[in-house]
C-alpha cells in the first residue's frame, strides 16, 4: 500500500454490498504488513477529512488487527509503537465524537491485552492516557467525565488502587451525582467493572454502598436500562461477599424490578439473575438475612412459567427440545432449578408444592402445563423432599398424561424424565406399575412432540430400572415400540417424522443394552430393516 490515499480507498471497498469486489479488497488489506496496515489505520482514525463512518471502520479494523496479528505487532519498534499510541490518545481527547472515542479506547485496551505484551501493567504502558484520565477526572465536561468512566469500564486496572483510592472514589461520587443520566449510568458501569478488578481490595467495600444505592435511583428514572443491573449482575457473580453488607436492599431492590411487568422482560431477567446468583453463591447469607424475599420470588416464578404462547402449530412442529416452551417458560424453569439447587429445599419445597397442587387442577392448560414444568425444574434440588411425597407426586403426574391439552401431556412426560433420573431407585422400585403401562401407552400418542418426549422418559425410567422388574414389561413395550415404529416408516419424510423415530431409536437401544440376552429373541423385529439408509426410505419393510 503506497499512500494513505490508497488505503481510504481500500476502506471504501472493503464495505462494498458486491462479495466480489469485498473479497478481493479484503485479499489486499491482508497483504500488507501487519504494523503498516495499523498505522495506516489510525491514520485513517484520526483524520477528519474522512466521513465518520470510514473513522469507526477503521478503529474496528484496528481492533480486529490488534487481536489476530498481536504476534507481528508486538515485535514493533517501541519508538513507532509509542508514536501510534499517542496517536490514539490524541485521537480520544480531540473527536468529540462519543461512539469514535469509545472504539478508540477499545482499540487501547485490546493493545494492553496479553500476549499482545508481556505482563502488563497498563498505567506504564498508557503514561499518556493515564494524564488524560485524571484531566478528566478534573473535567465538569460531560463528554470528558463519560470518556473517563468508559476507560476506567473498559481498563480498570489501569489505576493502581492503593495510590489512587481517593481520587477514585470522589470521582465515582461525581459521577452518581451527576444532573447527566448519560453520565451516571457511564458511572455505574466503570464502577461495577472497578469493583470486580479490585474486589480482593479492603477498602473497595466503601464503594458497593454508593454503587448500589446509584443502580436504584438510576433504575427509578431510566427503568428500561439494562447496563446498571448488568454491572450488578457482574458483582454477584464474582464477588457476592461484597454484596452481603446491603444483600437485603439488593434482593428487595431485584425483586420489585422483577415483578414490575411494566418493564421490559430483559431488565427483569438481569433483576432475576442476580437474585438466583446471589442464592448460589451465597445461600447461607440469603437464607439467613433474605428468606423473607425467597417465597415472594417462588411464587412469581411460578407465575411466569405459566406465561405460555398460544400456538396453533405447536403440536405439529418438530424443534429441537431446547427450543420446546419459548425463553420466558425455559428461563423460569432454569431460575427455579438453580434455586432448588442452592438453597435448603426446606426454603423451597413447601412453597412450591402447595401452589402446584392447585395449579395441576386448574381449567386453564398453561397452569397445568407451568405446574409440570416447574416439577421437573425442582427435581434435582428437592429430591429429598419430594422422595418423601412421591406415591402423591407419581399419581398427580400421570393424571396428566392423558390430559386433552397436548402441551400438558408433553410437560408431564417431561416431568417424568426429570424424576426419574433424580429420584432413583424409589421411583423405579415402587412405582413402575403405575408409570410404565401410562408412559408407554403415549408412544403412540397422535402428537409427534408428546411421541418425542414419551421416548425420551422412557429411556431416562427404564435406565435405572431392575432389570427384572423391567423383563415383566418388555413383551409390552417391544410390541407398541414395532408398531408405531412400522407406521412411523410409512410415512416419514425428511421434513416430518424423523424426531420422532430417532426417539424410538434409542428407546429401542436402551432396552437392547439394559436387557441384554433378555432382548435376543426381539432383535429380528428390527433388524436388518433399520439399517437400511437413508431412514425415511418409503419401501422400507420391517420383518
Amino acid at each position: 500500500m503506497d499512500t494513505e490515499v490508497d488505503f481510504v480507498n481500500l476502506l471504501g471497498l472493503l464495505q462494498s454490498s458486491d462479495n466480489d469486489i469485498r473479497e478481493e479488497a479484503e485479499k489486499n488489506l491482508n497483504a500488507i504488513p501487519p504494523a503498516q496496515c495499523l498505522s495506516l489505520m489510525i491514520q485513517s482514525i484520526a483524520s477528519t477529512q474522512l466521513e465518520m463512518t470510514n473513522r469507526k471502520f477503521a478503529a474496528v479494523l484496528a481492533r480486529r488487527l490488534l487481536t489476530t496479528k498481536f504476534d507481528t505487532i508486538g515485535t514493533m519498534d517501541p519508538g513507532e509503537k509509542e508514536s501510534l499510541k499517542n496517536q490514539l490518545v490524541l485521537i480520544v481527547h480531540e473527536a468529540r465524537e462519543e461512539e469514535l472515542c469509545k472504539k478508540v479506547i477499545d482499540i487501547c485496551d485490546q493493545w494492553t491485552n496479553p500476549p499482545l505484551m508481556a505482563p502488563k501493567d497498563p498505567a506504564a504502558e498508557w503514561p499518556r492516557l493515564l494524564d488524560l484520565l485524571g484531566q478528566y477526572a478534573q473535567s465538569e465536561d460531560q463528554h470528558y467525565l463519560t470518556l473517563a468512566f468508559y476507560i476506567l469500564d473498559r481498563m480498570p486496572d489501569i489505576l493502581q488502587f492503593d495510590e489512587h483510592m481517593q481520587p477514585i472514589i470522589e470521582l465515582f461520587c461525581k459521577g452518581l451525582t451527576c444532573d447527566n443520566q448519560h453520565v451516571v449510568e457511564a458511572s455505574l458501569k466503570a464502577i461495577g467493572s472497578f469493583i470486580e478488578e479490585n474486589h480482593d481490595e479492603e477498602q473497595i467495600q466503601s464503594l458497593v454502598q454508593p454503587f448500589l444505592q446509584g443502580v436504584a435511583t438510576f433504575m427509578t428514572h431510566n427503568p428500561a436500562s439494562e447496563e446498571p443491573l448488568k454491572a450488578l449482575v457482574k458483582i454477584s457473580d464474582c464477588c457476592s461477599e461484597l454484596l452481603k453488607p446491603v444483600l437485603k436492599e439488593t434482593m428487595e431492590m431485584s425483586l420489585q424490578i422483577l415483578t414490575n411487568e411494566q418493564l421490559d422482560i430483559c431488565v427483569r431477567y438481569l433483576a432475576l439473575e442476580t437474585m438466583v446468583t446471589l442464592s448460589e453463591n451465597i445461600p447461607v447469607a440469603v437464607r439467613k438475612t433474605a428468606k423473607q424475599f425467597i417465597p415472594p420470588l417462588i411464587e412469581y416464578l411460578l407465575r411466569m412459567i405459566c406465561d405460555l404462547d398460544e400456538d396453533p402449530h405447536w403440536s405439529t412442529q418438530e424443534v429441537p427440545e431446547d427450543d420446546d416452551e419459548g425463553i420466558c417458560t425455559n428461563l423460569t424453569s432454569i431460575a427455579l432449578d438453580r434455586l432448588a439447587c442452592s438453597l435448603n429445599s426446606c426454603l423451597i419445597t413447601p412453597k412450591v408444592l402447595s401452589t402446584l397442587s392447585a395449579m395441576l387442577e386448574s381449567s386453564d392448560w398453561k397452569q397445568r402445563c407451568g405446574s409440570l414444568h416447574a416439577m421437573a425444574a425442582i427435581s434435582e434440588g428437592c429430591r429429598k423432599k419430594m422422595g418423601d411425597m412421591l406415591p402423591t407426586l407419581v399419581r398427580a403426574v400421570c393424571s396428566k398424561l392423558t390430559d386433552p391439552e397436548p402441551r400438558v401431556r408433553y410437560a408431564a412426560c417431561k416431568a417424568l424424565d426429570e424424576m426419574s433420573q433424580e429420584l432413583v431407585p424409589n421411583i423405579q422400585k415402587r412405582h413402575h406399575a403405575t408409570i410404565l403401562p401410562a408412559l408407554s401407552l403415549l408412544i403412540s400418542d397422535l402428537c409427534p412432540r408428546v411421541q418425542t418426549m414419551s421416548c425420551s422418559a422412557l429411556v431416562a425410567y427404564c435406565t435405572n430400572m431392575p432389570k427384572s422388574i423391567l423383563r415383566t414389561y418388555l413383551a409390552q413395550l417391544v410390541e407398541l415400540l414395532e408398531a408405531v415404529m412400522k407406521a412411523k416408516m410409512r410415512e416419514i419424510t425428511p421434513e416430518k417424522g424423523l424426531m420422532v423415530l430417532e426417539e424410538m431409536l434409542s428407546t429401542v437401544t436402551c432396552l437392547a443394552e439394559k436387557m441384554e440376552t433378555d432382548f435376543a429373541p426381539y432383535y429380528d423385529r428390527f433388524m436388518p430393516a433399520l439399517k437400511v439408509n437413508p431412514p425415511f426410505d418409503s419401501t422400507l419393510q420391517f420383518n
